[in-house]
């Protein structure tokens, strides 16, 4: 088991995670400058609305409905499938709620899903 080329290599360096694991006087200031990666969905959420001459409302609709859809998956547009939806549908019908702490109406469910 301990043959030459295992010797040779280098140790391994653990990089700690959160800032708990962090050496005294660790500069703690880098973390906060940086930004979380840019979900490429989002992207290509923002490319359509861009491209597209719609109305004011029709925008803020189209940007509220597929924010809370891409908060709600992880998927990509490839990878959805009709059975995605039906349980979007119920996550829509069940969970989510109004500012009011109502359910969303028949109207939103549908406006929710014809975004997608």
């Amino acid at each position: 088991m301990n043959s030459p080329e295992l010797n040779n290599l280098p140790p391994i360096k653990l990089i700690p995670l959160n800032d708990e694991s962090l050496p005294a006087g660790h500069d703690r200031q880098r973390k906060a400058s940086t930004r979380p990666p840019t979900d490429i969905r989002w992207v290509k959420v923002l490319e359509f609305l861009r491209s597209n001459n719609l109305a004011p409302n029709s925008r803020k609709l189209y940007e509220r409905e597929l924010k809370r859809f891409l908060g709600w998956t992880q998927l990509h547009y490839h990878e959805l499938r009709l059975r995605h939806f039906g349980q979007y549908k119920e996550y829509l019908m069940e969970v989510c709620r109004t500012d009011t702490g109502k359910s969303l109406s028949k109207s939103s469910i549908n406006a929710g899903l014809a975004a997608i």
